[in-house]
């Protein structure tokens, strides 16, 4: 009887050490791709704001402001034309 128990005892247990070595290699690689996925949705999500200013700063350059600010003031300069009260004819 006491020879069984010593064989117990000493039962090999190298299976539940790979399993356990087999399970934290698999976790880390689940891992590894759940890292590599984010990083490319960051360079993806960089890319698309890049092109998004690149885009609008190209459509804001294409806008002739000068030409806009000209023609604003040449509506108000029409506009005191045909003011019935003109100050400058007074004296």
């Amino acid at each position: 009887m006491s020879n069984t128990r010593n064989v117990e005892v000493g039962a090999d247990r190298s299976y539940e050490i790979i399993s356990f070595v087999a399970l934290a290699i698999l976790s880390a690689l689940s891992h590894f791709w759940y890292i590599l996925m984010l990083f490319t949705a960051a360079i993806l999500l960089r890319e698309l704001i890049a092109f998004a200013f690149r885009y609008l700063m190209d459509s804001l350059r294409l806008v002739p402001w000068h030409s806009w600010k000209a023609r604003h003031f040449d509506i108000r300069k029409a506009q005191l034309r045909h003011q019935v009260f003109k100050p400058y004819k007074i004296s």
